[in-house]
């Protein structure tokens, strides 16, 4: 209920009417889905996937006007992408990260480029801006404090928010995944995807 009454409606200048935005829609359901642990674990990654991608792609899939297709194929493919990169990475990474926080992060972002039909570079400079962004750290879910529930929702609010940028001309980082000051060194501590890309 704290996120709720938080993230109050707000009137945007110069809007003709309240509404909230797909993002703070994504946070708020990502924090919700994580509280109550209503999430799936994908085990080879220890992530709750589910939580920030069940939250991006029904907040943006309803901006958009989405169909249950797209939504579920842009769910699959953040999921798998998600997937591949988190398990190549364990288990060192989760000993100090959050799996949920960091690769629900780019699964989710990679979701929301798929529901705004964004070509391949774009795709790519999407999850470079996730991945930019990505933390989590493990001592909020050691604690029990309300950050574990924030990293998904964290996570989703990101994702649709970085999707909506690069959709209206911003750009983001391209290689960003295995570049030597990149994602692969402090997260996954220097190990190669290409294994995991593959198949």
């Amino acid at each position: 209920m704290l996120a709720l009454k938080t993230l109050k409606v707000t009137q945007l200048f110069l809007a003709k009417k309240k509404e909230p935005a797909p993002a703070t829609a994504a946070l708020a359901n990502g924090a919700i889905a994580h509280t109550i642990d209503f999430d799936d674990t994908h085990m080879p990654s220890i992530t709750h996937l589910g939580s920030s991608l069940v939250a991006t792609t029904f907040a943006l899939g309803e901006e958009l006007n989405s169909n249950g297709k797209d939504i579920i194929e842009a769910f699959v493919l953040g999921f798998d992408v998600a997937g591949r990169i988190g398990r190549c990475a364990m288990p060192s990474h989760y000993k100090y990260w959050h799996p949920t926080a960091t690769f629900g992060g780019i699964g989710a972002a990679v979701a929301g480029a798929k529901l705004l039909k964004l070509d391949s570079k774009q795709i790519e400079m999407t999850i470079g801006l996730a991945a930019d962004a990505a933390g989590g750290l493990r001592y909020g879910v050691d604690n029990g404090d309300f950050s574990k529930s924030l990293h998904p929702a964290m996570a989703a609010m990101k994702a649709v928010l970085f999707a909506q940028l690069i959709n209206n001309g911003a750009t983001g980082p391209l290689g960003i995944l295995e570049y030597s000051s990149g994602f692969l060194m402090p997260f996954l501590r220097n190990q190669t995807l290409s294994h995991y890309l593959i198949g």
